[in-house]
């Protein structure tokens, strides 16, 4: 329901009522990155750490913390350990994919490429791998591939922002401006004031 500050304190009852649950502690740190309150975040993911060392959801969380803050070398690191202590195929999928996207952003495509087709390998039908290949294809200018894979993840999630305004990024790249054009308006009726489809619409502005 979006009510992180109510999540907030039924956590702390639960961690109060259950302190060697490092589940309610991690899940604490979540609705705390939600909020953006990335401090109380990272110190409820190190006490987790602290708790069970090999704990590899407060990792990967911890990653999405330094994404977010650009710090993308660190991120890699921490999902490296996540991937390394996945207790079961269903986490590493979506380890396996978050590496990916941290790869991608440090431009080593083939490592994330590699990562995609591990997780593809566990999750055939997952929305997730796809979602984020697309972005990897269009950067190394395989259109083609791209198109197939935001397609691919559109018809799993028809009304995501995201997904569209990968697509039409993809389609401004190969120099579709019209296609291009068509999706970010749509996205933008999902999402107005979505970063990515304006800033994509902007440089398709400067194009035409």
């Amino acid at each position: 329901q979006r009510d992180f500050n109510g999540a907030i304190a039924a956590f702390d009852a639960a961690y109060s009522a259950d302190p060697d649950n490092v589940s309610y502690l991690n899940a604490r740190g979540n609705a705390y990155r939600y909020i953006g309150d990335d401090d109380h975040a990272l110190a409820d993911y190190d006490a987790s750490l602290r708790m069970r060392p090999n704990y590899a959801p407060a990792y990967d969380d911890r990653g999405w913390v330094y994404m977010r803050r650009g710090e993308v070398q660190r991120a890699l690191e921490e999902f490296n350990s996540a991937v390394k202590y996945a207790v079961n195929d269903g986490p590493r999928y979506v380890f396996l994919v978050n590496r990916g996207r941290a790869e991608t952003l440090l431009k080593r495509y083939d490592a994330a490429l590699a990562d995609f087709a591990e997780a593809e390998k566990i999750n055939a039908g997952g929305w997730q791998v796809p979602a984020q290949r697309c972005i990897t294809y269009t950067e190394i200018q395989k259109f083609a591939e791209a198109l197939v894979d935001c397609n691919a993840a559109l018809t799993k999630q028809p009304q995501s922002d995201y997904f569209l305004t990968s697509r039409a990024n993809a389609y401004l790249a190969s120099g579709d401006l019209d296609a291009a054009l068509d999706d970010y308006r749509a996205a933008l009726k999902i999402a107005p004031n979505s970063v990515r489809a304006l800033a994509g619409r902007g440089q398709l502005f400067e194009k035409k």
